[in-house]
């Protein structure tokens, strides 16, 4: 199995949601050369859905689970990495034929080969609500996308978010995946964010296994 690595580096030039915190860091204690009990440590500032991140329930619903309290038997898994590269609202007729039955762990994969993009762009590709319905009606557990937002903006109620996370069980949400490398089709998934004590989201370090 080979492994690749399908999370977005987080610097100062990560492209961030309008809005949110932007990625920075600052110097806290200096690593000196000709002091060998010197160590150089950072002060780190971002929001809990920078780059490559993972809803929690309680991102959208007051009361609801943290990021801590997400199984890892959902992050890691078996998966699905869907072709719908060029689509932009996903909608269920669009997603149906494409998405295997008795899949858990779904990546939904809309950009092709090139670099990533340097600026926000507003046309990201997202799931319309009759398409977040059907991941729910075949059960699955999880759904990743290589955009910034599973759901367009603006959007009344965000319903979309809503049905993937606010209903029992929650659907996993994971965002602003790096796809480009991966190949459709059958793959292991493992997705870590952060452990930040009820919070609503995390960073993550998330990773794909294909054949070959």
């Amino acid at each position: 199995m080979r492994w690749l690595d399908v999370t977005l580096p987080l610097d100062p030039d990560t492209v961030i949601y309008p809005g949110d915190p932007p990625v920075a860091s600052a110097p806290h204690a200096l690593l000196d050369p000709g002091d060998p009990e010197s160590y150089a440590v950072r002060w780190l500032t971002l929001g809990t859905h920078a780059g490559t991140h993972v809803d929690a329930p309680n991102h959208v619903t007051p009361g609801a689970p943290g990021i801590d309290a997400l199984p890892l038997d959902v992050l890691c898994g078996p998966a699905v990495v869907l072709d719908l590269t060029g689509a932009r609202a996903i909608d269920g007729a669009h997603l149906a034929p494409l998405l295997p039955a008795g899949v858990t762990r779904v990546l939904l994969k809309t950009r092709g080969p090139g670099p990533l993009p340097t600026a926000f762009d507003w046309g990201y590709a997202h799931l319309v609500l009759d398409a977040a319905r059907l991941l729910r009606g075949r059960g699955v557990a999880l759904v990743g996308i290589d955009a910034p937002s599973i759901e367009t903006w603006p959007s009344p109620g965000l319903a979309v978010h809503h049905e993937l996370l606010s209903k029992d069980p929650a659907i996993v949400v994971v965002e602003g995946l790096d796809l480009r490398e991966v190949p459709p089709g059958p793959c292991e998934l493992v997705v870590l964010p952060l452990k930040l004590t009820g919070l609503d989201g995390a960073p993550a370090r998330a990773m794909v296994g294909v054949a070959g």
